[in-house]
């Protein structure tokens, strides 16, 4: 991948993100089964189901309001109160970002709900004893950053933090071999100043990182472009194919290449 050479016979690569605990009961088995390796990206700060992903926070929030109607109107004016006014509640706290993700702490407690209590019942993140078994079993490891947040809303300083925190602590916790690491979100938006940091020779943060834009090319060769598998009915099978057509009809208009 280094020198740009293609594989010699056509092949894929299983990536996992977030570190969520269906992985260890659901997902693995079944790749031990078929003998299919993978890589799971982990938010360091969720390992052990020590916090939680302020997007699933805001998913929580809205199903406690959905139970309990009452709330609505006390958490409009909340949030009114913290500049977010909207006819819509359910918009409003869809529309808060990883900088204001405070405010959802701020108002479960309001409204008397609690996310550790959440975390400690349904244990959604995989624990650092299964990240071990897991490891033992041939799966990779890597660093998804440290909290979630998206990149694009980061300064540079702040992107090689997450970065370089997550993926040291990743690989010194659980000895793996490689520095690698996936973009929450995405890499839209990120500059070729981050990336080469990242890939600098005499002192690297990263082996390799990983993106979504589907399949394409890209103007680092160790920023590997994945091809999302979620928010669609549409069957892998159909996907892949699609991805693929796509690529090649990009190919010939010589569009089909990530700049940043």
């Amino acid at each position: 991948m280094r020198n740009k050479q293609q594989p010699a016979k056509p092949s894929f690569l299983l990536t996992f993100d977030d570190g969520l605990s269906e992985f260890y009961e659901i997902i693995a088995p079944i790749l031990i089964q078929k003998g299919i390796p993978a890589i799971n990206f982990l938010n360091t700060a969720f390992i052990d189901n020590k916090n939680l992903f302020y997007r699933y926070k805001a998913s929580l929030l809205i199903n406690h309001i959905k139970e309990n109607p009452q709330l609505n109107k006390l958490l409009s004016v909340f949030f009114a109160d913290n500049g977010f006014a909207n006819n819509n509640l359910y918009n409003i706290i869809l529309s808060i970002n990883f900088n204001n993700r405070k405010l959802f702490d701020k108002a479960a407690k309001i409204c008397n709900y609690s996310f550790e209590d959440f975390l400690q019942v349904k244990k959604p993140y995989l624990t650092s004893v299964q990240i071990n078994e897991l490891s033992k079993q041939g799966f990779l490891f890597g660093a998804h950053s440290i909290n979630h947040p998206k990149y694009s809303e980061l300064n540079l300083q702040e992107q090689i933090r997450q970065t370089k925190e997550s993926v040291e602590f990743v690989k010194n916790k659980f000895e793996q071999p490689y520095k690698l690491f996936a973009f929450p979100f995405t890499d839209f938006g990120v500059s070729s100043e981050l990336f080469n940091k990242f890939f600098n020779h005499e002192n690297h943060i990263l082996d390799f990182s990983f993106a979504n834009a589907g399949l394409k090319n890209d103007e680092f060769c160790r920023n590997i472009q994945r091809i999302p598998m979620e928010g669609t009915s549409a069957s892998g099978k159909k996907i892949i194919k699609t991805e693929y057509l796509y690529y090649l009809l990009k190919a010939a208009l010589s569009k089909n290449s990530v700049i940043h």
